[in-house]
Parts: C-alpha cells; sequence; structure tokens
C-alpha cells in the first residue's frame, strides 16, 4: 500500500524479529515422504510513527485516556500466584530482592496512575 509517506531525515530504527516455521516434503530412500519442519528467524527495520512524515492524520491521532479504575485480570494473578514468588505488597517500587529472595509491589491502588499499558509490566500482581 502506497502512502506516500518517507521515514524523517537522521532517524534510526528498531530491529524486529519474525520467528516461525516452514514445511518441506522430502521424499526418503524407502519411497514415503517426511515433511520436516525448518525454523527460521526474519528481522525487519521498523519505525514509530513519530519519525515517518506524510501519513495521513489519523496514523498521528493519539488514544483517548483510560478513566475506568484499572481491574485486576484473574488469569495474570493465577500465573504469578503459581510462580510460588514471595511477592509482598506495600512500598513505592517493584523489582526482586537477591538478597531477601522475594518481590516487592506497590499496593495495587497504587497503580493507577496514568501510562501506556506496556509500562504496567506486572503491575497487576
Amino acid at each position: 500500500m502506497e502512502l506516500g509517506a518517507h521515514v524523517r531525515k537522521g532517524e534510526k530504527g528498531s530491529m524486529v524479529v519474525y520467528a516461525s516455521t516452514i514445511s518441506r516434503t522430502e521424499d526418503e530412500e524407502d519411497g514415503g515422504e517426511e515433511v520436516k519442519q525448518i525454523p527460521f528467524l526474519k528481522s525487519y527495520t521498523v519505525f514509530n510513527v513519530e519519525q515517518i512524515e506524510g501519513l495521513p492524520e489519523h496514523y498521528y491521532l493519539k488514544p483517548e485516556p483510560v478513566t475506568e479504575p484499572l481491574e485486576r485480570i484473574a488469569h495474570g494473578d493465577a500465573f504469578f500466584a503459581a510462580t510460588r514468588a514471595d511477592i509482598r505488597h506495600g512500598g513505592g517500587q517493584a523489582y526482586y530482592s537477591g538478597a531477601s529472595d522475594h518481590v516487592p509491589m506497590p499496593c495495587f491502588e497504587s497503580l493507577l496512575m496514568e501510562c501506556p499499558p506496556f509500562d504496567r509490566t506486572c503491575r497487576l500482581v
């Protein structure tokens, strides 16, 4: 699809990698066929929309801020419970403490700050 846009001069892209498999059918010595799965990687250079000029305006629109309260995700809670990690709620940061072998986490209610969803890694524990 041709949009007539271009990457701004001097911008640096980020590499992303696509991993998959392809199927190949090979003839065997006994006359049969064997299907082999061959793994492969393909890399691409990608750019953020903010690095591109000339796109239609709808590509630059910012999403509306989320105003509803943050809800716990049951399968997320189940995942972290299954790790059997010692997770202690309270404090202002989430990190692993090797000295005491536990994970301090802020209280759930304090995680309602405005930030993109990808910055909320592990916030629902």
